[in-house]
């Protein structure tokens, strides 16, 4: 398989080097997921001055171990010394835009949210809070109020994950929609399945789908041995089929794939993981696009298919929601809110 020289996967799980023309080492970083939380090439080198790879595990091994503990050992101890709105307020006034634009942003958030969020904290933001506040104020402003708050209160929340103080972007996973002149919020996939989903039906919906997807005889003239791998590898990584159609395989390091700009909807350089089982069913001698021969719509049709033979229980479904089901049964089966977010900030 063509993949990149540099960065270097380890024989340590984790971690990556960068090296110089005569093959030393110039930095180590971890790229690592714990706790439904993704963290992205980590310095080592720089942030502790790790020179080894012994010496890079073992780093690794104390942060884990501070995050599982509910410490997070890249955070900022300041960050939690102001509340949310009282940052918005002070983003919007340090913003270089017209003072007319400035002044509506801020007495649009002044008089309609700064009560609700109360003394909420940044890290307390999430896209339930959002939700929540969001519906509220759906049923008292107009629809280019609403447009003014989340203008408001946008850059905030965006220097927030940029500075790692949110995982994302809770106003980049909510849906605001109009309906017959009426705003309201669109309600999340998970509201929508007719069966509440715990264990059994977790186990039972992953089953259906593997087994639809193995079984299912495709009767165009498409590439099947693609459409399910490109599935496959939806299912199990929660990428935009759009994004995983673009991926070549030069972007494939060891058992991640490094997202470039013009592949991702957020236009940043990423790692995520891909399992065993997708990397073995990849071409060893493969070159240029994984999946050149796939059509994005010969795939949402086959997807749908899938989903409809696997005799999913849902109301109407949309082409995007076939990706975002998946992530709702592993958030449910986890218990983690936050993975769902995390794989759909992307």
């Amino acid at each position: 398989m063509a993949r990149s020289d540099k960065p270097v996967k380890t024989k340590t799980p984790n971690i990556f080097v960068v090296k110089n023309s005569d093959d030393s080492i110039k930095y180590i970083f971890a790229t690592f997921t714990i706790r439904g939380r993704r963290y992205s090439e980590i310095n080592l080198t720089t942030k502790y001055s790790i020179k080894t790879i012994s010496q890079a595990k073992a780093k690794l091994d104390s942060l884990k171990t501070d995050i599982r503990n509910g410490v997070d050992p890249f955070k900022n101890n300041n960050t939690s010394k102001i509340s949310f709105r009282d940052m918005v307020i002070l983003e919007l006034k340090n913003r270089n835009v017209a003072e007319s634009t400035k002044n509506n942003q801020i007495n649009s958030f002044k008089k309609h949210c700064y009560q609700l969020f109360k003394n909420l904290k940044i890290e307390d933001i999430n896209i339930d809070v959002i939700e929540t506040i969001f519906l509220k104020l759906s049923k008292t402003v107009k629809n280019d109020v609403l447009s003014t708050i989340k203008k408001a209160i946008s850059p905030t929340l965006k220097k927030a994950v940029d500075k790692r103080l949110i995982l994302v972007n809770p106003l980049e996973t909510h849906t605001i929609v109009k309906i017959k002149g009426k705003v309201t919020s669109k309600a999340p996939l998970s509201y929508r399945l007719n069966a509440p989903i715990n264990n059994n039906v977790y186990i039972e919906t992953v089953q259906s789908f593997y087994k639809s997807i193995h079984n299912f005889k495709y009767n165009e003239k498409a590439p099947i041995n693609e459409l399910r791998l490109a599935f496959f590898w939806a299912l199990m990584t929660a990428r935009r089929r759009s994004e995983i159609l673009k991926v070549e395989y030069s972007d494939i390091i060891g058992d991640v794939v490094k997202t470039r700009p013009d592949t991702t909807k957020t236009n940043v350089y990423e790692f995520y993981p891909i399992p065993d089982e997708v990397v073995s069913l990849l071409d060893p001698n493969g070159e240029g696009l994984i999946f050149p021969n796939l059509k994005l719509n010969r795939y949402s049709a086959y997807m749908k298919q899938v989903i409809h033979n696997a005799g999913i229980d849902t109301n109407v479904i949309t082409g995007h929601d076939t990706r975002n089901l998946f992530l709702t049964i592993m958030s449910k089966q986890t218990k983690n809110p936050f993975l769902c977010d995390m794989c759909l900030s992307h």
